[in-house]
């Protein structure tokens, strides 16, 4: 994977590099043409050349606000006690209520501008929390299924880059650099016990089938964050809908790379600290596409129609136990999936 990102990587740059260079030697070439020694500068030609300095800066501004339906799965697992996969935790049709607020800024036909904040609130999702007593998830000795609801998550993204325009500026193609930052403040609450077994290892054994403690509020968030590589595509077609009404299709990728970092609050564990039980380090990569379809209503106004989804995974890393007791011990952390899909309606506004 890493070395398909690399390669990736260096063609998108050296295209980019390729075009930035051949776009500003073109504009060189037409600047430095030799004049006609036989032909006086024309008065217009000064006067134009006078006002050049005084040109303010050409852009163009889109806000667009939208809100809709997000789904979200989020699983990580730990080795340990010579077992690869020893306890693994998922949560699973992670339902939510999101809003989304998102800029873009053309500046001066080349320097493209955007940035995006999604905000989301969880009304429903289901947690599974397993144990296992041998090698490939093999021999489950304890399960735990509970809900998630009134949790929150986060995307935060902006990113800059340079447009390529054809097909008479119709086609608008902008290759991007940014940072993001993506959190999930996840909650455990409402459980019940459906596998109760003898405990292989000699430790306590889980509680019995039935529902679980009510004061179980267990509580765990997830944090990732870093640079991605992306590329924007806006295209605008000669048909019309409905006669009148223009249209605009949008497309975004964005290829990340993150640092990791989880963080959870087991409240009912007695043998672990509160309010931090244990921590997740890991190095992480994530794709995401999302696609847009405008429709201009009248005058600056569109409706969009979106749809994004997003995939994150993370290698192996480390997972870090604070023990009552007040020492620390440390087992691998297999790795965390997380994948995010939402649907949303809004409007654009174009300054």
């Amino acid at each position: 994977m890493r070395e398909r990102v690399c390669w990736t990587t260096i063609c998108v740059y050296s295209f980019l590099i390729y075009l930035i260079f051949f776009d500003i030697g073109t504009a060189i070439a037409k600047n430095t043409q030799s004049p006609n020694p036989l032909e006086k500068p024309s008065i217009a030609i000064i006067a134009d050349k006078s006002t050049l300095t005084k040109s303010t800066p050409d852009f163009k501004t889109d806000l667009t606000l939208t809100a809709g339906l997000r789904r979200d799965d989020l699983e990580w697992s730990i080795a340990g006690n010579g077992i690869n996969v020893l306890s693994e935790l998922s949560w699973s049709d992670v339902e939510s209520y999101q809003i989304s607020l998102h800029s873009r800024t053309q500046l001066e036909d080349r320097v493209y501008l955007r940035a995006h904040i999604n905000y989301a609130w969880v009304i429903d999702g289901t947690i599974r929390d397993s144990d296992y007593g041998q090698n490939g998830e093999a021999a489950e000795w304890s399960r735990s299924i509970s809900e998630s609801t009134g949790d929150e998550l986060w995307d935060i993204t902006a990113g800059g880059g340079y447009s390529f325009f054809f097909l008479q500026k119709r086609l608008t193609v902008s290759p991007l650099l940014g940072i993001s930052f993506h959190k999930q403040n996840l909650r455990i609450q409402n459980g019940r016990q459906v596998i109760s077994e003898t405990n292989p290892f000699g430790g306590s054994n889980p509680p019995g089938i039935g529902p679980l403690s009510d004061q179980l509020d267990s509580s765990y968030f997830a944090r990732w964050t870093g640079p991605w590589l992306g590329c924007d595509l806006s295209y605008e077609p000669n048909t019309k809908l409905f006669r009148d009404h223009t249209m605009e299709f949008r497309f975004s990728f964005e290829l990340h790379w993150a640092q990791y970092f989880g963080e959870g609050n087991w409240n009912l564990r007695g043998d672990l600290a509160h309010p931090r039980s244990f921590d997740h380090r890991a190095d992480g990569f994530g794709i995401s596409l999302t696609g847009q379809w405008l429709i201009n209503m009248r005058d600056q106004w569109d409706i969009a129609l979106t749809a994004s989804h997003q995939d994150w995974s993370t290698e192996s890393g480390e997972d870090r136990k604070f023990l009552a007791s007040g020492g620390t011990a440390s087992t691998r952390l297999n790795g965390v999936d997380w994948s995010s899909t939402s649907f949303m309606v809004g409007a654009v506004y174009h300054f």
